[in-house]
């Protein structure tokens, strides 16, 4: 219930309005973070909603219809053109989407610190009026990654329109205090990736409304650290019915990625579940 009334409060911090969606990934339902922030806006009015996103080909009909994408490569070409000229993605045309960057270069602390100063100069150039023109927001919902760059096109955009920010997280980037890029320990690029990133998650806030964090433990974390109104609003799920057979012990699998310490809530999920019920593991 508590979920509910928090998820209706901040629809009314966004309802009737435009809103323009500023994510690291494309709204489409065969990516988690695309479905994670797509399950929030799914019910509002499609002619309300318009993104911009850096990875992705493709949109899911049920959350977005006007979707377009800056990738990587658009954003290298633009160091050497006028202007940057945002791509329209295409509605439902796959069906399952591995929404990843189009330069496939192994991530390192020296390439993610060049990447932001690539993108830092495409910035100045995107041609947002191919996109404005048509529609002209009323607030800014950026999903928080752990680059630089779309928080500072958010920026840009909430200083120059002179509107509000909304902040969505599931991370919590700012605050860890090891190197999650690499296991190098002594890393002088990526502590200036790291000191680039805090300073502009911290120009942002300025110009936020709220914060909409995926758990109490996250709420916590930006409230104390930021002092900006922080609501919970929890991922959906869908629920299906299994038979119960009570002659087999009930499996329960995580198939996806172990790192950033996944592994850790993993094993307390598990212990927990014992608790409930011993014959489940």
């Amino acid at each position: 219930m508590k979920n509910e009334s928090v998820l209706r409060g901040v629809k009314d911090i966004l309802n009737n309005k435009k809103i323009l969606i500023i994510s690291n990934n494309a709204l489409v339902e065969s990516d988690s973070n695309g479905r994670t922030l797509g399950c929030l806006v799914e019910n509002f009015s499609k002619d309300l909603l318009v993104q911009i996103c850096v990875n992705g080909n493709t949109v899911s009909s049920k959350y977005i219809m006007d979707s377009y994408a800056i990738s990587d490569k658009m954003a290298l070409k633009s160091i050497f053109q006028t202007k940057c000229t945002p791509r329209k993605l295409e509605v439902d045309t796959e069906t399952a989407e591995k929404v990843k960057s189009d330069i496939l270069i192994k991530r390192t602390s020296f390439v993610s610190l060049m990447r932001e100063v690539v993108w830092q100069q495409a910035i100045w150039k995107v041609d947002v009026r191919s996109i404005l023109d048509h529609f002209s927001p009323d607030v800014i919902v950026v999903q928080l990654g752990d680059c630089s760059f779309t928080l500072n096109l958010a920026y840009k955009l909430a200083k120059k329109n002179g509107i509000k920010v909304v902040l969505f997280t599931t991370e919590d980037y700012y605050f860890k205090e090891y190197n999650h890029l690499n296991s190098i320990k002594k890393d002088v690029f990526f502590d200036m990736f790291k000191w680039k990133y805090k300073k502009t998650l911290k120009k942002l806030f300025t110009v936020t409304a709220c914060c909409i964090c995926n758990t109490p433990y996250l709420a916590n974390l930006y409230r104390k650290e930021f002092r900006r109104k922080t609501e919970v609003v929890m991922n959906a799920a869908n629920h299906i019915d299994v038979p119960a057979d009570e002659r087999n012990p009930q499996k329960i699998v995580y198939a996806g990625n172990l790192g950033l310490g996944r592994y850790q809530s993993l094993i307390k999920v598990a212990e927990e579940v014992r608790k409930v019920s011993p014959s489940c593991y």
